[in-house]
């Protein structure tokens, strides 16, 4: 999304935006986010089909639900207030994303 480096660019520039698996259900990646902006988690690179998010922009104490597939909100996933470069895990396992500044 516009909070990304690579816009609304589909697919998004690999291996800058592409997550790294942690477990079978976790997922991390070091991303600079800009303030203002919004973005998604696209589990396939190139495909709009399948879009995870949230309503929030992940920083809140113990993480923002992860809304399901096709319920993300028409303003997708809001980037943090202040632009910096994040850490954004997700669980898809647990439905959280967390996003913490660098």
């Amino acid at each position: 999304g516009d909070a990304t480096p690579g816009g609304w660019s589909n697919p998004v520039p690999v291996p800058t935006q592409q997550f790294t698996q942690l477990s079978g259900s976790e997922f991390t990646l070091d991303l600079q986010l800009t303030a203002g902006g919004s973005y998604l988690f696209l589990p396939m690179n190139g495909s709009w089909d399948h879009k995870f998010g949230g309503a929030t922009d992940g920083t809140e104490t113990g993480g923002a639900t992860l809304l399901a597939d096709g319920a993300v909100p028409g303003s997708n996933t809001p980037a943090p207030a202040t632009t910096g470069n994040y850490r954004i895990n997700v669980n898809f396992l647990t439905g959280k994303y967390k996003v913490t500044p660098l």
